[in-house]
Protein backbone atom coordinates (compact mmCIF):
# COMPACT_ATOMS: atom_id res chain seq x y z
CA UNK A 1 0.00 0.00 0.00
CA UNK A 2 3.02 2.13 0.64
CA UNK A 3 3.80 2.18 -3.20
CA UNK A 4 0.57 2.59 -4.13
CA UNK A 5 0.32 6.35 -1.91
CA UNK A 6 4.21 6.90 -2.99
CA UNK A 7 2.75 7.03 -6.86
CA UNK A 8 -0.54 8.79 -6.43
CA UNK A 9 1.25 11.87 -4.84
CA UNK A 10 3.62 12.12 -7.53
CA UNK A 11 1.15 11.86 -10.25
CA UNK A 12 -1.67 14.49 -8.32
CA UNK A 13 -2.14 17.54 -10.41
CA UNK A 14 -0.48 20.20 -7.42
CA UNK A 15 2.51 18.45 -7.67
CA UNK A 16 4.41 20.42 -11.07
CA UNK A 17 7.36 19.02 -12.33
CA UNK A 18 10.31 21.61 -12.40
CA UNK A 19 12.23 21.86 -16.00
CA UNK A 20 16.44 22.06 -14.53
CA UNK A 21 18.64 24.27 -16.61
CA UNK A 22 20.89 21.22 -17.27
CA UNK A 23 20.83 19.58 -20.24
CA UNK A 24 19.68 16.50 -20.61
CA UNK A 25 21.93 14.58 -22.32
CA UNK A 26 22.29 10.52 -22.68
CA UNK A 27 26.00 11.15 -22.50
CA UNK A 28 25.94 10.78 -18.86
CA UNK A 29 24.53 7.35 -19.75
CA UNK A 30 27.55 5.93 -21.52
CA UNK A 31 30.61 4.08 -18.85
CA UNK A 32 33.40 6.80 -19.19
CA UNK A 33 31.06 9.79 -19.06
CA UNK A 34 29.86 8.02 -15.41
CA UNK A 35 33.73 8.75 -13.46
CA UNK A 36 33.34 12.85 -15.12
CA UNK A 37 31.51 15.06 -12.78
CA UNK A 38 31.17 17.57 -15.17
CA UNK A 39 27.98 20.31 -15.86
CA UNK A 40 26.31 21.15 -19.19
CA UNK A 41 24.47 23.44 -19.79
CA UNK A 42 21.53 24.71 -21.90
CA UNK A 43 22.48 27.95 -23.07
CA UNK A 44 19.11 28.82 -25.15
CA UNK A 45 17.44 27.68 -21.61
CA UNK A 46 19.61 30.32 -19.49
CA UNK A 47 19.29 32.91 -22.19
CA UNK A 48 15.58 32.73 -21.98
CA UNK A 49 15.22 32.32 -18.45
CA UNK A 50 17.74 34.95 -17.03
CA UNK A 51 18.10 37.58 -19.81
CA UNK A 52 14.15 38.18 -21.29
CA UNK A 53 14.35 40.57 -24.47
CA UNK A 54 12.47 43.44 -22.84
CA UNK A 55 14.68 43.93 -19.98
CA UNK A 56 18.34 46.00 -20.57
CA UNK A 57 20.66 45.71 -17.98
CA UNK A 58 21.70 49.51 -16.96
CA UNK A 59 22.00 50.58 -20.35
CA UNK A 60 20.11 53.43 -20.30
CA UNK A 61 19.27 55.83 -23.76
CA UNK A 62 18.89 59.57 -22.73
CA UNK A 63 16.74 61.32 -25.14
CA UNK A 64 18.88 64.90 -25.08
CA UNK A 65 17.34 67.78 -27.48
CA UNK A 66 19.71 68.76 -30.35
CA UNK A 67 22.01 71.42 -28.90
CA UNK A 68 20.91 75.04 -30.05
CA UNK A 69 22.65 76.53 -33.27
CA UNK A 70 21.16 79.29 -35.39
CA UNK A 71 21.16 77.85 -39.25
CA UNK A 72 21.91 79.97 -41.96
CA UNK A 73 19.81 79.96 -44.58
CA UNK A 74 21.23 81.47 -47.94
CA UNK A 75 18.05 83.33 -48.43
CA UNK A 76 19.47 85.61 -45.59
CA UNK A 77 23.30 85.98 -46.54
CA UNK A 78 23.17 89.67 -48.25
CA UNK A 79 26.14 89.90 -51.06
CA UNK A 80 29.69 91.28 -50.09
CA UNK A 81 30.27 94.82 -51.56
CA UNK A 82 33.91 95.19 -51.88
CA UNK A 83 33.61 98.62 -52.44
CA UNK A 84 31.02 99.64 -49.77
CA UNK A 85 32.96 97.54 -47.47
CA UNK A 86 36.20 99.43 -48.17
CA UNK A 87 34.24 102.98 -47.93
CA UNK A 88 33.04 101.57 -44.74
CA UNK A 89 36.83 101.07 -43.15
CA UNK A 90 37.83 104.01 -44.36
CA UNK A 91 34.99 106.09 -42.60
CA UNK A 92 35.75 104.28 -39.23
CA UNK A 93 39.14 104.81 -39.23
CA UNK A 94 39.33 108.59 -39.85
CA UNK A 95 36.66 108.74 -37.36
CA UNK A 96 38.75 106.49 -34.81
CA UNK A 97 41.84 109.06 -35.26
CA UNK A 98 39.48 112.01 -34.69
CA UNK A 99 38.62 110.84 -31.60
CA UNK A 100 41.76 109.66 -30.63
CA UNK A 101 42.96 113.09 -30.93
CA UNK A 102 40.42 114.92 -28.44
CA UNK A 103 41.13 112.35 -26.34
CA UNK A 104 44.65 113.32 -25.47
CA UNK A 105 44.92 116.08 -23.03
CA UNK A 106 48.04 118.35 -22.60
CA UNK A 107 50.19 117.30 -19.52
CA UNK A 108 51.23 119.35 -16.30
CA UNK A 109 54.51 119.90 -15.48
CA UNK A 110 54.12 117.21 -12.34
CA UNK A 111 52.12 114.91 -14.12
CA UNK A 112 55.46 114.91 -16.63
CA UNK A 113 57.54 114.82 -14.50
CA UNK A 114 56.13 111.95 -12.18
CA UNK A 115 55.68 110.12 -15.59
CA UNK A 116 58.97 110.55 -16.56
CA UNK A 117 60.28 109.22 -12.85
CA UNK A 118 58.61 106.25 -13.18
CA UNK A 119 59.81 105.28 -16.91
CA UNK A 120 63.06 105.71 -14.91
CA UNK A 121 62.53 104.13 -12.13
CA UNK A 122 60.77 101.02 -14.75
CA UNK A 123 64.10 100.82 -16.48
CA UNK A 124 66.24 100.50 -13.80
CA UNK A 125 63.58 97.61 -12.23
CA UNK A 126 63.66 95.57 -15.54
CA UNK A 127 67.54 95.74 -16.82
CA UNK A 128 67.79 91.83 -16.09
CA UNK A 129 70.36 91.65 -18.97
CA UNK A 130 72.52 94.37 -17.36
CA UNK A 131 72.34 92.50 -13.66
CA UNK A 132 73.30 89.49 -15.15
CA UNK A 133 76.01 90.96 -16.89
CA UNK A 134 77.48 92.85 -13.80
CA UNK A 135 76.78 89.79 -11.78
CA UNK A 136 78.90 87.92 -14.30
CA UNK A 137 81.83 90.10 -14.37
CA UNK A 138 82.08 90.51 -10.73
CA UNK A 139 82.03 86.88 -10.80
CA UNK A 140 85.43 86.42 -12.98
CA UNK A 141 87.32 89.47 -11.61
CA UNK A 142 86.57 87.10 -7.87
CA UNK A 143 87.85 84.16 -9.45
CA UNK A 144 91.35 85.85 -11.07
CA UNK A 145 91.68 87.54 -7.52
CA UNK A 146 91.40 83.80 -6.42
CA UNK A 147 93.89 82.62 -8.83
CA UNK A 148 96.19 85.49 -8.34
CA UNK A 149 96.59 84.66 -4.02
CA UNK A 150 96.98 80.74 -4.84
CA UNK A 151 99.80 81.97 -7.50
CA UNK A 152 101.37 83.97 -5.05
CA UNK A 153 101.20 81.64 -1.67
CA UNK A 154 102.79 79.03 -4.20
CA UNK A 155 105.30 80.86 -5.39
CA UNK A 156 106.33 82.18 -1.66
CA UNK A 157 106.18 78.98 -0.60
CA UNK A 158 108.16 77.40 -3.17
CA UNK A 159 110.95 80.54 -2.33
CA UNK A 160 110.67 79.93 1.13
CA UNK A 161 111.32 76.11 0.51
CA UNK A 162 114.12 77.12 -1.77
CA UNK A 163 115.69 79.46 1.03
CA UNK A 164 115.24 76.78 3.32
CA UNK A 165 116.94 74.27 1.51
CA UNK A 166 120.08 77.12 0.67
CA UNK A 167 120.14 77.48 4.16
CA UNK A 168 120.50 73.77 4.69
CA UNK A 169 123.02 73.37 2.73
CA UNK A 170 125.07 76.20 3.63
CA UNK A 171 124.99 74.92 7.17
CA UNK A 172 126.36 71.31 5.65
CA UNK A 173 129.32 72.96 4.13
CA UNK A 174 130.33 74.80 7.17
Amino acid sequence: MSEVSTTSSSDSPNAKKRKGILKQSSSFDRQGAGNRKSAKFDELNVLQTYHPPDKDYGHMKVEEPKTPYNYVDNSDIDQLDAELLAEKLKVAAAAESESSEEEVEPETEEQRAKRLEFEKRRKLHYNEFQAVKMARKLLEEELAELEEEDTTDKSTKKSTTDSQQMDVDKEDKN
